[in-house]
C-alpha cells in the first residue's frame, strides 16, 4: 500500500446535505467563493445552532470567516457539548475516530457577517456502501419497502433512507471488496410480541463465519443502524455472502449498508469495480477462448487479404496487357488507313482485334 494521504472532499454551502437550523441568507455571486455561493446568518437565534453536517471521516474543516478577528463562535461535535472557539470563524477539528460524525456550527452576531463558503472532510479508510449500490447483488424475494409495519426512531434512521427487506428463508446477497475487514449494518425489526426469530448466516470467501444473528426479542421495538456482522480478513480481494436461513412468526430483517476497511489509501489507487476485477476460473477459461478466437480470426483474415491482393494484381496485369495490344493495333491501323475508303468500311480497333485473334500467330 502506498503512503499517500487520505482523500479530502469538499462540500459547498449550497449543498443539500448541509442542514441550516435558523434563518439564513444565501448569496450567489460571480467568479468569487467556491461555486459562486456563500451563506450568512439572518437571526440572533443562530447562536444556538446555525447549520449542521453529518459525515464519515477523520477530520472536518469549516470555512466561515467573520469580518473581525478575535470573536467567539461555538462548535458542537457529536453532541459532546458546545465548545467556544475564538478567532476568525474558521474551524478545523482535531483527529476524529474513523466513522460517522455530526458537527453543529453556531454564531449569533449578525454584525460580524459570517460568510460560510464550504467545508472539507478528510475521509478515512472505512468505505460505506449503501444497499442500493449496484455492486451489492441481491437474490431472492428482497423488498425495498418494509414488509410489515416497522417503527423506529427516525433520528437514527436508515442511511440514504433506503433498506432491502427480507422475511424469506433462502434470500441472499453478496459483495466483493478489497479490504481487511467488513461489517453489515441493518435494522433489527420485530413485528409481534410473540415468539419468533430470524437467522442470518455469513461467509467470506466460501468459509462459513463463526457468528449468526438470531432475532428473538419479545417486543415490537425495532433497532436501526445495528451492526449485524463483522469480521477481520487478510488484506486483499474477498467475497461476502449473506443468507437468510430461518424465519419464524412474522419476522423481517432490513439490510441498510456495508462498511469495509479498504486496502487502498486513496481514490487514485481504488479499483474501479471489485466485482469486475475478480478473476474466477470461468473468467480465465473465457479469456483463453477469446485468445484462440482472436488467433483463428487473424489467420482467416490474413488468408482473405492475400487472396484479394492476388486478385487485384491479376486484374491490373490483365488490363495492362489489353492496353498494350490495343496500342499495337492502333499503330497498325494508322499505317494501313486509307482516307478514300467509304466511312462505313473504315477499320476499327475492335474489328482489327477480332481479325487478329482469328488469324492467330
Amino acid at each position: 500500500m502506498s503512503g499517500s494521504t487520505n482523500v479530502t472532499y469538499i462540500v459547498d454551502d449550497s449543498d443539500s446535505s448541509i442542514e441550516y437550523l435558523c434563518a439564513s441568507t444565501h448569496q450567489r455571486v460571480t467568479n468569487s467563493y467556491f461555486r459562486d455561493t456563500w451563506s450568512s446568518i439572518a437571526s440572533a437565534d443562530c447562536e444556538q445552532g446555525w447549520f449542521q453536517y453529518k459525515f464519515n471521516g477523520t477530520k472536518v474543516h469549516i470555512s466561515s470567516p467573520i469580518t473581525r478577528y478575535g470573536q467567539d463562535y461555538t462548535v458542537n461535535m457529536d453532541s459532546a457539548g458546545a465548545l467556544i472557539e475564538y478567532g476568525n470563524g474558521i474551524y478545523t477539528s482535531g483527529p476524529l475516530s474513523d466513522g460517522e460524525h455530526t458537527v453543529v456550527y453556531a454564531i449569533g452576531r449578525e454584525d460580524l457577517y459570517p460568510a460560510f463558503d464550504y467545508l472539507t472532510v478528510e475521509a478515512g479508510r472505512t468505505v460505506i456502501v449503501d444497499d442500493y449500490d449496484p455492486d451489492l447483488a441481491f437474490s431472492g424475494n428482497w423488498s425495498r419497502v418494509a414488509i410489515y409495519p416497522t417503527e423506529f426512531d427516525y433520528s437514527s434512521g436508515t442511511y440514504q433512507n433506503t433498506a432491502h427487506w427480507s422475511n424469506t428463508a433462502g434470500d441472499t446477497f453478496s459483495y466483493q471488496f478489497y479490504g481487511s475487514s467488513i461489517a453489515v449494518h441493518g435494522i433489527i425489526s420485530n413485528t409481534t410480541d410473540g415468539d419468533g426469530s430470524i437467522v442470518l448466516s455469513y461467509s467470506v470467501d466460501s468459509e462459513k463465519a463463526t457468528t449468526s444473528v438470531s432475532l428473538t426479542n419479545d417486543t415490537n421495538q425495532s433497532i436501526p443502524m445495528a451492526q449485524l456482522f463483522s469480521v477481520d480478513v487478510p488484506d486483499g480481494l474477498h467475497t461476502l455472502v449473506v443468507n437468510v436461513t430461518f424465519v419464524l412468526n412474522l419476522r423481517q430483517i432490513g439490510i441498510d449498508f456495508v462498511t469495509y476497511n479498504a486496502s487502498f489509501d486513496n481514490i487514485d489507487s481504488m479499483p474501479s469495480s471489485p466485482s469486475a476485477s475478480a478473476t474466477p476460473v470461468s473468467a480465465t477459461s473465457s479469456s483463453n477462448t477469446m485468445n484462440v478466437g482472436a488467433i483463428v480470426g487473424g489467420v482467416v483474415g490474413g488468408i482473405v487479404f492475400v487472396a484479394l491482393l492476388a486478385l487485384f494484381l491479376y486484374i491490373l496485369k490483365k488490363r495492362a496487357h489489353q492496353r498494350r495490344r490495343i496500342r499495337a493495333a492502333a499503330a497498325i491501323i494508322g499505317r494501313n488507313y486509307n482516307p478514300h475508303l467509304d466511312a462505313k468500311h473504315q477499320p476499327t480497333v475492335e474489328a482489327y482485334q477480332m481479325r487478329d485473334q482469328k488469324m492467330g500467330p
